[in-house]
């Protein structure tokens, strides 16, 4: 799931400059690839003679996920070659075609597969878990506190005869718990003044 994730960030850049890229003439193009180019995303105005590129056969086995990205985002209008064969390379060339019949070469830095989780996505998956923690500490201590009662109640049984009656509050369960151990507590203090 994380390699569609980052494949799909992949293709979105890419389509995003194309279509920058196409939307100026040839001569604003070289500025705005100046101005577009990143340490992990390079751009250049390619040869024209692209045709006879190669590296596009097994690109579908290596990059499947960001061929697949590309063809929903890019579609027909502007053909692509990805000619990055090895998956194990931190770099991906693609080449696409504008509408006017220039190449642009993309190398794009894939980075550490870890890098690539979006930082709100992370602080969002941060904030559920602590909720969840939080929430299943408290049901439990709500859960768990009555039995610790009664367990107090129980050890305090053998010490003290006439202590204060457990308060009979809580669930309907607790309530009979505490109800039943009270009644159990005056019987045994009735058995022992006779």
């Amino acid at each position: 799931m994380l390699a569609r994730s980052n494949n799909l960030m992949a293709a979105q850049c890419i389509r995003d400059r194309v279509k920058w890229l196409d939307a100026v003439d040839f001569v604003s193009r070289q500025t705005l690839i100046e101005r577009l180019n990143e340490p992990d995303f390079a751009i250049a105005l390619a040869p024209d003679n692209r045709q006879s590129a190669t590296g596009d056969g097994e690109d579908g086995v290596v990059h499947p996920f960001l061929r697949s990205a590309l063809q929903t985002l890019l579609g027909t209008e502007y053909p692509f070659r990805i000619l990055t064969n090895d998956p194990q390379s931190p770099f991906i060339k693609v080449h696409v075609r504008l509408r006017d019949g220039s190449w642009i070469d993309m190398h794009y830095h894939r980075g550490d597969e870890t890098e690539a989780w979006p930082s709100h996505l992370t602080v969002q998956l941060l904030i559920l878990v602590i909720s969840v923690l939080g929430l299943s500490l408290t049901a439990v201590s709500w859960v768990t506190n009555p039995l610790i009662r009664l367990a107090n109640a129980a050890d305090e049984l053998g010490k003290d005869m006439h202590r204060t009656p457990l308060d009979e509050t809580g669930s309907l369960e607790v309530r009979r718990a505490a109800h039943a151990f009270n009644t159990m507590k005056a019987r045994l203090v009735s058995y022992i003044q006779d």
